[in-house]
């Protein structure tokens, strides 16, 4: 389980992931592509579709996943603003100038939208909440 905020400067995620045997570890849940901008998955594969971003989005070599058991939310952070891949291969742009997915999404839009914290603090606050979030906050920003 899984929560990651952005706004239009930075992307935070917590590290705790839980698989369907209660098991439980830590990890990444964001990449920078070689253009600077940010990928942060949640859910079950993220890492199929943020792969196929990674690479370019070719044509030829779309990532192939089980729409009913591969259920995900990809937020991609750029430059133009944040987009959002839900169960989805195509991107939308968000009006939204911050935004949030995961188990943890409702605390972090929360603290975010209405105590207008940063995605980090807001990101912590929901591993605080939630106990299917947690361990360390990773954060990315858009221009480093």
């Amino acid at each position: 389980m899984t929560v990651i905020a952005c706004n239009l400067e930075m992307m935070a995620a917590d590290s705790l992931c839980h698989e369907d045997d209660s098991s439980h570890y830590y990890a990444d849940k964001m990449i920078r592509l070689l253009d600077g901008s940010i990928l942060g998955g949640a859910g079950n594969h993220p890492e199929l579709v943020m792969d196929w971003i990674a690479r370019g989005k070719p044509a030829n070599d779309r990532p192939v996943f089980d729409y009913e058991k591969d259920n995900f939310s990809i937020l991609h952070l750029r430059d133009d603003g944040i987009f959002l891949y839900n169960n989805s291969l195509n991107g939308f742009k968000l009006k939204e100038k911050n935004y949030a997915v995961g188990c943890g999404a409702d605390v972090a839009l929360y603290c975010m939208r209405i105590q207008k914290m940063p995605p980090d603090l807001a990101c912590k606050e929901a591993t605080r909440i939630n106990m299917f979030c947690g361990g360390d906050i990773d954060v990315l920003k858009l221009k480093e």
